[in-house]
C-alpha cells in the first residue's frame, strides 16, 4: 500500500501499539494478515514532526530535501544520498524541517512480509554463520545510515514506477517490496561479517566499537561532498585516530577517505547519467570548488574525463 499523505498521528500510534489487532488499515479497509501491513509512504511535505512511533522494520529515505529519523538515541540526517534503517518494535520520531520541500520514500516492510524474507535469509546464510548471536544481527540492526547503493536505487525505481503505473497487483507490490527488503538485509549481513575482521574479542567491547564507528559513518554519508578530517570522524566515533582508522579499514577494508572518495564517484557518475547539470557544477555538487581538480579525480577513477563520459552514457 502506498500512501501519498502522513496518516492521523494519534491514529497510527495506537495502531502500531496494538500490532494492528483491530485488523483495519488506514482506510478503514480489512487487513489480511497479522500486525502491521506493508507501507510506503511516498508524501511531500514542507514541515512535519512525528513522534513516538513503534513501527516495523523500516527503510526512511528521500527522493527531495532532508529528515531527521531518531530511534533508540541515535539521530540520523537523512539526504537525498542515504537511507535510515529502523529495527522492527523500536519507537522512532521522523522530522522534517520547515519550509523547503521534502520528498519522501519511506518503506514500512509489513510482518508477514518481513518474517517471510528473514527466515529465507537465515537459511542461506546458517552455513556461513554458526554463532546464533552472528544470526541475529542479519536482521536486528541498529538504528543506523546506510548509503543509497545502485542496488537500493534500483529497487526503488522499480517500486516508483510500479506506484506510477497505478497498477493493482499485489503479487508484483509484494515482490517487488521483498526484493527491496532482500536488498537491505544482504548489506547487513555484509556487514555482520565484517565484524569478524574486528581483533577485540569481547562481544559486548566489539558491539560498542562498532557503534561508535557506525556513528562516523552516519556523518560521512550526510556530508560526504564537504571536507571530513581524521580528527572529526574519530572525535565523532570518541576513539584516539589510530585505533579509529585501525578499526575502520578492518571493518570497511578501505579508510575515512577512500570511502569519501568512492561516494563522490559514485554520486559524479550519477548526476553526470541523468541530468543536464554543466561538469563544473557536478564537481561542486560532490565537493569540488575547482574544476581541474575534478577532472583530475574523475579521470583516475573513470578512465575518462567527465565530459567523454557523459558522452558515451
Amino acid at each position: 500500500m502506498r500512501l501519498t499523505q502522513f496518516p492521523d498521528i494519534n491514529w497510527l500510534r495506537d495502531q502500531a501499539k496494538n500490532d494492528f489487532q483491530n485488523g483495519r488499515d488506514v482506510n478503514n479497509q480489512p487487513i489480511t494478515q497479522q500486525g502491521w501491513p506493508s507501507v510506503v509512504l511516498n508524501t511531500t511535505s514542507f514541515g512535519a514532526e512525528r513522534n513516538g512511533i513503534k513501527g516495523p522494520f523500516s527503510l526512511f529515505l528521500n527522493l527531495k530535501g532532508n529528515s531527521i529519523v531518531k530511534a533508540n538515541g541515535r539521530s540520523v540526517a537523512l539526504t537525498t544520498n542515504n537511507a535510515c534503517l529502523v529495527n522492527k518494535g523500536d519507537f522512532y520520531d521522523l522530522i522534517i524541517p520547515e519550509g523547503n520541500r521534502t520528498d519522501t520514500f519511506n518503506i514500512h516492510f509489513g510482518e508477514n512480509l518481513y518474517n517471510e524474507v528473514v527466515k529465507e535469509k537465515c537459511s542461506i546464510t546458517q552455513n556461513l554463520l554458526d554463532d546464533p548471536f552472528e544470526q541475529k544481527n542479519l536482521v536486528n540492526a541498529h538504528t543506523k545510515s546506510i548509503w543509497k547503493s545502485d542496488c537500493i536505487n534500483e529497487r526503488i525505481g522499480l517500486l516508483k514506477q510500479f506506484y506510477t503505473s497505478q497498477l493493482s497487483h499485489e503479487d508484483l507490490e509484494y515482490e517487488l517490496l521483498a526484493g527491496t527488503l532482500s536488498a537491505v538485509l544482504d548489506i547487513q549481513s555484509e556487514d555482520s561479517l565484517s565484524q569478524h575482521n574486528l581483533s577485540v574479542t569481547k562481544r559486548s567491547t566489539k558491539q560498542e566499537l562498532i557503534q561508535r564507528i557506525s556513528l562516523s559513518i552516519d556523518y560521512i554519508h550526510a556530508h560526504f561532498a564537504e571536507s571530513i578530517s581524521l580528527d572529526k570522524l574519530s572525535s565523532i566515533a570518541c576513539l584516539s585516530k589510530y585505533h579509529y582508522l585501525r578499526s575502520f579499514k578492518a571493518l570497511y577494508n578501505c579508510t575515512p577517505q577512500q570511502m569519501i572518495s568512492s561516494y563522490r564517484f559514485q554520486k559524479a557518475t550519477d548526476i553526470l547519467s541523468r541530468t543536464s547539470h554543466s561538469i563544473s557544477e557536478v564537481g561542486i555538487m560532490v565537493g569540488f570548488s575547482e574544476l581541474p581538480a575534478f577532472t583530475r579525480f574523475f579521470t583516475k577513477n573513470a578512465g575518462i574525463s567527465p565530459k567523454r563520459f557523459r558522452r558515451v552514457n
